[in-house]
């Protein structure tokens, strides 16, 4: 019979906790794209796409959001590779703005891998295409679908997900030079896109017709007792909007930062008016606003470049509930 003391137990049940430590602590410390020398690609299903990286803000999270979506029907985690910088350069515009959508993604510091199955899959910027056709295809469990289209701007991609996605945005309640909305004030948000807009053929709403819209919201919106109408001008030419507020009661101004913006809109946008049809922006202003209550420049009367060529389907990239205003078909106005 052997007689072990108990000091020496006591030795040998350190000595295994100290190497199991030392195991969990260099598992750890494995590549994140590697366990135990498998590539993790081998350990589950993934997707990806083309990114519009340089584009801003709008249609950055039109791509991410619309790209979740589809990894959900599809049963897939949704990667990013980071191919250049202005990957990473994208990445931090998000990661300002709406840092929980980017934590749905797995982000690798590397190049497209060769084992990609490259899908042909949305061609168009803002028309939906279905992601179930996908199911269809013949793959291996290990290959990652990388799809080839760009934009995804249509709402269609990413269906019963605004609450999660408003839940992703940074939140912030610093915004001492803007009217705040509760049971006295009514906020209506006018955005502007103008710029570039002009370069691309892309529709610009007009003064004549903000002003319109806006005396309409003003007219038509229902209030509560005591309750006042205010508006707030957002946007890329800050001339330009200060002419409509120039001279005007209850009419505010927003030098804030795009994450600001949105983040404003979330707590306080009782309703949002998109000004030129096309805006991302100002899309995704509407859609996370507090109030639901969306009116936009109706597209189908303009002479908008997309919307000609039959790149945009307005059933698909505006939705139902929003409410289209007629404005100017000629978009240099």
């Amino acid at each position: 019979m052997i007689i072990v003391s108990r000091g020496f137990s006591l030795y040998f049940f350190l000595l295994w906790t100290f190497l199991l430590v030392l195991v969990v602590y260099f598992y750890t410390l494995l590549p994140e794209n590697e366990v135990n020398g498998t590539p993790v690609f081998e350990e589950r299903k993934f997707i990806s796409s083309n990114f519009a990286v340089s584009k801003q803000l709008g249609n950055n999270i039109f791509e991410l959001a619309s790209i979740l979506g589809i990894s959900r029907v599809l049963h897939r985690t949704p990667v990013i590779f980071l191919q250049n910088s202005t990957y990473q350069y994208m990445l931090n515009r998000v990661i300002q703005s709406i840092p929980g959508l980017l934590e749905e993604f797995l982000v690798l510091n590397e190049t497209v891998p060769d084992q990609v199955v490259w899908v042909d899959f949305n061609r168009k910027c803002c028309t939906f295409e279905n992601p179930q056709k996908l199911k269809n295809w013949k793959l291996q469990e290990n290959e990652i679908i990388y799809l080839t289209g760009l934009y995804y701007q249509s709402f269609k991609y990413f269906p019963n997900m605004r609450s999660e996605l408003r839940g992703f945005l940074e939140t912030s309640e610093k915004f001492p030079t803007l009217p705040k909305s509760d049971n006295k004030n009514y906020v209506t948000c006018v955005h502007i896109r103008r710029s570039d807009f002009f370069d691309v053929g892309f529709h610009v709403g007009s003064e004549k017709s903000i002003r319109e819209v806006i005396g309409y919201i003003k007219t038509n919106v229902t209030l509560l007792q005591d309750q006042k109408v205010s508006f707030v001008i957002f946007g890329d030419d800050i001339n330009f909007m200060r002419s409509l507020i120039q001279n005007q009661v209850n009419y505010y101004l927003s030098e804030n930062s795009d994450s600001e913006d949105l983040a404003y809109a979330k707590k306080n946008c009782d309703a949002v008016f998109i000004s030129s049809a096309h805006s991302t922006f100002g899309w995704w202003m509407g859609y996370l606003s507090k109030g639901n209550q969306v009116y936009y420049a109706d597209i189908r009367g303009t002479n908008d470049s997309v919307y000609k060529t039959g790149d945009l389907k307005p059933d698909d990239y505006y939705l139902p509930h929003w409410i289209p205003v007629k404005v100017e078909a000629d978009i240099f106005v």
